[in-house]
């Protein structure tokens, strides 16, 4: 045992006298002082603001649709070497039921946007 922390004592002993010297040869970075520059954002019409939902509700749809096709591909997994377990059948079968609900409703989630934003365009 204590050769083990003399050996560590050791290493560290050297990478310490091996870096320390190196940390002085560090540059200065003169780094800008005060907040950062803001960008500005044009919302000035009802179009803006339904352009940036529909973007929101597309990649939420993309995001709920690959998060669903990943929990089919599971179910699958676990049906496929659930080796007449039923439990493991009975819980595959839960998962796909809950992955084409969630499809369903990312689906009714997408077209009610569309929906909405048919009705505010006209």
């Amino acid at each position: 045992m204590k050769m083990i922390m003399k050996k560590f004592l050791g290493s560290v002993a050297l990478l310490s006298l091996l870096i320390l010297p190196s940390l002085v040869l560090i540059d200065t970075a003169y780094a800008q002082v005060g907040p950062p520059d803001a960008q500005q954002v044009y919302i000035q019409t009802y179009g803006d603001v339904i352009n940036i939902i529909e973007t929101i509700a597309d990649w939420m749809l993309g995001i709920l649709l690959t998060l669903a096709v990943i929990f089919l591909i599971y179910a699958a997994f676990l049906y496929l070497t659930a080796a007449g377990d039923s439990t493991k059948i009975d819980k595959a079968k839960v998962i796909i039921v809950y992955a084409v609900v969630a499809i369903v409703v990312a689906l009714l989630a997408q077209g009610i946007v569309l929906v909405a934003q048919s009705f505010v365009k006209k």
